[in-house]
């Protein structure tokens, strides 16, 4: 078999790279380029594998984000932060003016306390 044929069959039938075709061939990618975009073949297993890779890479972002949000919300800090910002929330959303300087003076004591959750100090 000729080295043309070897290309073209571990393209197609092996769904090797162009790199790793080279590199077992010893030869350069370009010329492996160069057969395989001479065959007839190559416009659709191009759009095949452009279709693979974005499934896979589809696949791989839904995991990350999966286990990025899993690990966010398992995060005790985290559950911390949001329930400071919740409370901070209901803090300055009463129906009085926001700089008023009673509010203000108000709210940066509370911010300056100490506020414990569960037994755990949040902010000190």
């Amino acid at each position: 078999m000729g080295n043309k044929a070897q290309i073209l069959n571990m393209f197609y039938a092996e769904h090797k790279k162009q790199k790793e075709i080279a590199e077992i061939l010893g030869i350069s990618q370009q010329y492996v380029s160069k057969i395989i975009k001479q065959d007839d073949r190559y416009a659709v297993e191009k759009e095949t594998r452009k279709i693979q890779h974005q499934q896979k890479r589809k696949e791989t972002k839904a995991e990350y984000q999966k286990q990025h949000k899993q690990n966010k919300y398992d995060d005790i800090e985290y559950q911390r932060l949001l329930l400071l910002q919740r409370q901070h929330a209901i803090d300055i959303s009463g129906k009085t003016r926001f700089f008023d300087s009673n509010i203000v003076e108000t709210k940066t004591t509370k911010w300056q306390t100490t506020v414990i959750v569960e037994g755990v100090v949040v902010n000190e």
